[in-house]
């Protein structure tokens, strides 16, 4: 995924002052399940995804890790646009990734005994967390070097607004994420009545659904 963003975006791991931000749930913890229960060869300094994206890549370029749960991609977006305006870094990438194991699978199978079958938010007859894996990332730059380069017309990221308030492990707090939000707006000079697309994220619990 980050080979492919910086392939669209035209750049190299040389092009400039390049940081990569990963933000992830749950970092490698499929790798120690397969060293726990098969035996699988592993070794601590191949644990932080910095050495595989590093040889991948082909370069020595900075790679920082967020692992904070469901917010940790969003977390690393809103320091890569900290980095990109402080000018601690020409390009940042920025990407989130999970991998399905069998400890969450096992925690989810406690918490849902029937499984969800398919994605319900906000009805009534929900069930749960449906899992899935994946990996995206996006390239940050200031928009006047990217044109310089010949990129123009991509999508702007106007802010990220980010709050910890320590409420509770899993119960969402109103007043928490309504003042991010109002952080967001203000920050990118926007009223609520700007906005076109409000994406959520949730567990798909009752709890959720209400905040």
């Amino acid at each position: 995924a980050i080979s492919d963003a910086m392939e669209d975006a035209k750049i190299t791991a040389d092009s400039g002052r390049v940081v990569i931000l990963v933000g992830t749930g749950l970092r490698e913890l499929r790798s120690l399940e397969l060293w726990w229960a098969d035996g699988a060869a592993i070794e601590p300094s191949v644990l932080h995804f910095g050495e595989g994206i590093r040889e991948s890549l082909e370069s020595n370029i900075q790679v920082m890790t967020f692992s904070n749960a469901c917010s940790a991609s969003s977390y690393a977006l809103g320091v890569g646009a900290d980095l990109i305006t402080l000018d601690q870094a020409d390009v940042v990438v920025v990407a989130g990734v999970d991998t399905l194991t069998e400890s969450m699978l096992g925690l989810l199978g406690r918490v849902n005994p029937t499984p969800p079958t398919r994605i319900q938010p906000f009805e009534s007859t929900r069930r749960g967390v449906l899992m899935g894996e994946g990996a995206s990332a996006v390239v940050l730059e200031k928009s006047n070097r990217a044109k310089e380069r010949g990129i123009d017309g991509a999508p702007q990221l106007r802010s990220v607004a980010l709050n910890c308030d320590a409420y509770h492990e899993t119960a969402p707090d109103v007043e928490g994420i309504t003042k991010a939000m109002r952080m967001a707006h203000q920050q990118a000079d926007l009223q609520c009545t700007d906005v076109d697309l409000i994406m959520v994220h949730g567990t798909g619990t009752h709890a959720n659904d209400l905040a």
